[in-house]
């Protein structure tokens, strides 16, 4: 939640991430709250008794910091060492910084928008911090060709072919969202310069011809 509003109120600011919680000892090996959670199974089941179910409660988490475990807050943290960024978890929007901008596509989806010349780099970063955890880096940039629309009609030029409404009090700088244009389905991000409008590559000449048609009457 702090890097998120560090992040939508644009402002100078430093995130200290305190860590993952110790693990504890129970019976001579390290547990976590990730063994409190199989216990409680194993005690559902009649495998371990009341007693054996609250020692092993009282000592699994013997320190402060976020839950020691693959969850939301130590995913995060790699992710974000890795990007320099907090992944935006609010729908339809982004977040960025000087390595990459992030776009939420959905729940556990991210589209990660970089420079040619920093994407293995990025890759490799990622990868590394999210090994052995449920994800999945897949770099996607064959498969998709980007346009720019920028100046003051931009956004009446996408009205052409697209439904949402796209005012800047409607879709504010930063928000993304995937829908259609001219029957191409897109991914559309605005920025401080306009709008980036991201297709599949099998779809780019005719999204290409679409906006150089569409922008004829401003003289484009």
């Amino acid at each position: 939640g702090l890097m998120m509003a560090m992040v939508r109120l644009n402002i100078p600011s430093v995130f200290l991430y305190g860590g993952s919680i110790l693990p504890g000892r129970f019976r001579h090996r390290d547990v976590t709250v990730v063994d409190v959670f199989e216990a409680v199974g194993e005690h559902a089941v009649g495998k371990i008794d009341d007693a054996s179910l609250l020692e092993l409660e009282s000592v699994a988490c013997p320190s402060a910091g976020s839950c020691g475990g693959q969850f939301t807050a130590n995913t995060m943290a790699c992710v974000s060492e890795a990007l320099g960024l907090a992944l935006p978890v609010e729908p339809l929007t982004s977040s960025a910084s000087d390595k990459a901008t992030a776009c939420w596509l959905g729940p556990d989806e991210f589209l990660l928008l970089c420079a040619e010349d920093g994407r293995e780099a990025l890759q490799t970063a990622l990868e590394t911090a999210l090994a052995g955890w449920h994800a999945a880096i897949v770099d996607v940039s064959d498969a998709y060709a980007g346009f720019a629309i920028t100046g003051p009609k931009a956004a009446e030029l996408l009205a052409k072919g697209c439904a949402i409404d796209l005012h800047p009090m409607a879709f504010t700088e930063g928000k993304v969202v995937r829908t259609l244009l001219a029957k191409a389905d897109i991914t559309l991000l605005r920025d401080a310069a306009g709008f980036r409008l991201y297709v599949l590559r099998s779809f780019a000449d005719y999204t290409g011809l679409w906006l150089a048609d569409a922008a004829r009457e401003y003289g484009g």
